[in-house]
């Protein structure tokens, strides 16, 4: 009887213990969906505790740090609910402590021994993973709930790929694939019922921004390869390195930081104030440290893993705003200043043309670098191959260089986004979306009531039969539909900004969406009207604009919203009144 009763004493001081521990992680907040279909995981090797590795990016950048994540389950208790921390991913969350106390952090907990716990990262967009630096729970003592801990990566979320698996549990891994992995999601769980719990998780992979520099606030830093760290002033006043492009010097007071090579260990990226960053080969020159004890130390480029000179106003901790830059499998990071080639996709439907100053970026959408995903201003996303095969750019540090499509990580112009002035969407069959407006004067469908013409500002939907690619139902601007044939086997799309046309087989659309349609085009010009007479010098013409406005049906709302930021403040303040009155009466 007293065994019994030391038993049951023992687990009511185990509950009294874990309702403690978990308190500051109280959140009212409710818990993501579970996620399902875990491949099947590889046995466990071993579950002695290893030591934790450092977190080394190598040069590569942190690709996850705007992610988001999921959890399968979520720990709850009378007592607690522990709501998933972003801590995860950001390495600390300003709202609270790290779950656990200050000595056992962890950002989330998943419910009692599920059967297969796992997260899944979502990451920006598909980009090559190339490491993973994974932090255990805090506590030791529960270090070996991580056992067997796995990776699995997928660009769809349905299909996934084993990539690692822990031989011991550790405080940390660092997990380094053997070559870069395409992905979005990345998978990490357990391959059997047990909680799962982690303090942070870096994904790492070349993403074309400047690599990750630890710099300080009062002195330059070296980190030597076999992991000393040499602290003082950088003497340097240039650095000579030979390029892809040529031979060029670099000046001191431009360079944030030197970091070694990822593929080839002779290479270096030099990282710039502006963030630039160029891979090349030293030219056998050697770093100049003047120590805090006052003597100097010449240290060869090729036993540094990582220079940095200290923060100041010259070299700020971050980078500017991308400019016009092009960013290469092997590190390179080039802003450019003149394109000297005419730059074109070619596409399912055809070839067209791309003027730096439409886009935003370009980029790869498979690992060979064949198929590039191109970004416009005015939101339209096209898929194919960039055409020429071979772009020479002059470069803002001087000489030209000449790169190759399939060389790039992505490529981007400085141009800012906009929204397009005629927000008509075409959703083509492969996935790509064109915004602008239908450059026809009326569309004209075979039914069986006879022929049917409509203007494109009638239209509010547009789908086309996926068995039958002619064969379309048209919903118009009072919710009647016709169902037909459509007499023209190409549509004319004009994108937006700037109006280019494109010519497109109908065979390739899947749809046209359109947020608003009006029975009358004159209903444009009035609208317009109006709006610019909100900004009359005379109060009563701007309140007879509103006035007229506020009487016309909820449909122009799309319309007003285009003026919300308008530069003057008076008809930004009508413009809202009117949105507000108008959706009401919706």
């Amino acid at each position: 009887m007293a065994g019994i009763m030391r038993h049951v004493f023992g687990i009511g001081a185990w509950a009294t213990l874990l309702a403690v521990l978990f308190a500051a992680g109280r959140s009212s907040g409710q818990p993501p969906p579970p996620v399902r279909g875990l491949v099947k995981p590889v046995p466990v090797k071993s579950d002695d505790e290893a030591p934790a590795p450092t977190d080394d990016s190598s040069g590569l950048s942190w690709i996850s740090r705007d992610a988001t994540y999921e959890v399968s389950s979520t720990y709850s208790s009378p007592e607690v609910t522990l709501t998933p921390s972003p801590g995860l991913l950001t390495g600390w969350d300003p709202q609270r402590p790290p779950w656990g106390g200050e000595g056992d952090p962890f950002s989330f907990h998943t419910t009692n021994k599920e059967a297969r716990p796992h997260i899944i990262i979502t990451l920006a967009d598909i980009s090559p993973v190339e490491r993973l630096f994974i932090k255990n729970r805090g506590g030791r003592a529960v270090h070996d709930r991580a056992a067997g801990l796995t990776v699995w990566l997928s660009k769809d979320k349905k299909s996934w790929r084993h990539v690692w698996t822990a031989g011991r549990v550790a405080p940390s891994w660092m997990v380094k694939l053997k070559a870069p992995v395409d992905a979005r999601y990345v998978k990490i769980g357990l391959p059997k019922p047990n909680f799962l719990h982690l303090a942070l998780v870096k994904v790492y992979g070349p993403s074309g921004d400047p690599p990750i520099l630890t710099r300080l606030a009062k002195t330059d830093r070296i980190l030597l390869k076999d992991g000393k760290v040499l602290l003082g002033a950088i003497e340097n006043k240039a650095y000579t390195v030979k390029a892809f492009f040529g031979k060029i010097e670099v000046p001191a007071r431009r360079v944030t930081g030197i970091v070694a090579g990822r593929d080839k260990p002779a290479r270096v990226l030099l990282v710039q104030a502006d963030g630039q960053v160029i891979a090349a080969a030293p030219t056998g020159q050697s770093v100049q440290l003047k120590l805090t004890t006052g003597s100097t130390q010449s240290v060869p480029l090729a036993a540094i893993r990582q220079l940095s000179y200290r923060i100041s106003k010259a070299k700020p901790a971050s980078f500017a705003p991308s400019q016009r830059a092009v960013c290469l499998r092997s590190g390179d990071r080039l802003i450019w200043a003149e394109c000297r080639q005419k730059l074109q996709l070619a596409t399912t439907w055809g070839t067209i043309d791309l003027p730096p100053g439409s886009l935003t970026y370009v980029r790869p959408v498979d690992k060979e670098g064949r198929v590039h995903r191109v970004q416009f201003r005015g939101q339209t996303a096209l898929s194919g191959t960039l055409l020429p095969d071979a772009i020479t750019f002059k470069l803002a540090l001087g000489p030209t260089a000449t790169v190759r499509p399939r060389d790039f990580i992505r490529l981007t112009t400085g141009a800012k986004p906009s929204m397009p002035d005629d927000p008509t969407t075409m959703v083509m069959r492969n996935g790509d979306r064109l915004f602008g407006r239908l450059d026809h004067k009326a569309l004209t469908a075979r039914t069986e009531f006879g022929r049917v013409k409509v203007s494109p500002i009638n239209v509010l939907a547009i789908t086309f039969d996926p068995a039958n690619a002619h064969t379309a139902t048209l919903k118009l601007w009072n919710s009647s539909t016709h169902r037909g044939r459509l007499v023209e086997t190409h549509l004319v799309f004009a994108l937006s900004p700037g109006g280019q046309k494109v010519k497109v087989k109908i065979a390739h659309i899947a749809s046209i969406m359109r947020p608003y349609a009006f029975r009358d085009p004159e209903i444009l010009k009035v609208v317009a009207k109006l709006i610019a007479q909100l900004a009359a010098e005379s109060n009563e013409d701007r309140e007879a604009a509103a006035k007229e406005l506020g009487k016309m049906d909820n449909s122009i709302i799309p319309l007003l919203k285009k003026h919300l930021n308008h530069r003057n403040a008076e008809v930004r303040r009508h413009i809202r009144n009117i949105i507000k009155k108008l959706g009401i009466e919706e």
